[in-house]
C-alpha cells in the first residue's frame, strides 16, 4: 500500500490528477491485487490533494523506494512525453527516498527507456487522440514494470527490483508477466 499512496502524491505533484493518471492508480490497484477495503483506502486518499512530503518513506523497504522511483518514472509518461517539471520531481522524489544521484540516474535511465517503447501502445496510432482504456493500460503497465525492475537488477544498482510486495513476476514467454505470491 506504502507504494500505492506514494504513486498517488507523485501524481498529485503539479496540483492534479490527470484522468489517465487515475487510470494507471486503477490498473495498479488492480496489479498490486488490492482488496475491496485498500482499493477504497487508496481511492479516499487520492481523493485529496497530497505532495510529495506525503510520501510515506518509513514504510517502504530499500527495495520498495527504488520500485517506486521506477514507477514514478513511468507515470510521468503517461502523456506520452516527460516534462522538465516531471523530471524535477522524480529527482526530489529520489532525494526523499535516499537513492543516490547516480543510482537514480541509471534508475530513471533504464523505466524511462521502458516507458518510451511503450509510447506507441499508449497513444495508439490507429484511433488518434484515444488513450488506452483501463484494462489495456493494466496490459501495458503489467507488461512494463517487472521489466523496469530487472533492468534495475541487471543494472547492478538495485539490489532486488521487487515488482510488487509479496509478488514475483515471471514472464510467459508471451512476454506479459504472471504473478505469484512468493514463499
Amino acid at each position: 500500500m506504502a507504494i500505492l499512496k506514494s504513486l498517488v502524491s507523485v501524481a498529485w505533484a503539479d496540483g492534479h490528477v490527470a484522468e489517465e493518471e487515475r487510470e494507471v492508480i486503477e490498473a495498479l490497484l488492480q496489479a498490486f491485487d488490492a482488496s475491496p477495503a485498500e482499493t477504497q483506502i487508496i481511492r479516499d486518499y487520492a481523493a485529496e490533494p497530497k505532495s510529495l512530503d506525503d510520501v510515506p518513506v518509513t514504510d517502504l523497504s530499500s527495495d520498495d523506494r527504488r520500485v517506486l522511483l521506477q514507477h514514478a518514472v513511468l507515470l510521468s509518461y503517461i502523456d506520452g512525453e516527460q516534462h522538465e517539471t516531471e523530471l524535477q520531481m522524480l529527482k526530489d522524489l529520489s532525494t526523499k527516498l535516499r537513492i543516490p544521484e547516480g543510482e537514480r540516474d541509471d534508475l530513471m535511465k533504464a523505466a524511462g527507456e521502458r516507458a518510451k517503447s511503450f509510447l506507441n501502445l499508449l497513444l495508439r496510432p490507429r484511433d488518434p487522440g484515444r488513450r488506452l482504456a483501463l484494462g489495456e493500460a493494466l496490459s501495458v503497465l503489467l507488461a512494463a514494470l517487472p521489466r523496469t525492475a530487472l533492468a534495475a537488477r541487471e543494472s547492478g544498482r538495485a539490489s532486488r527490483g521487487v515488482a510488487a510486495p509479496g509478488r514475483r513476476g515471471e514472464l510467459t514467454s508471451g512476454g506479459a508477466p504472471r504473478w505469484r505470491r512468493s514463499p
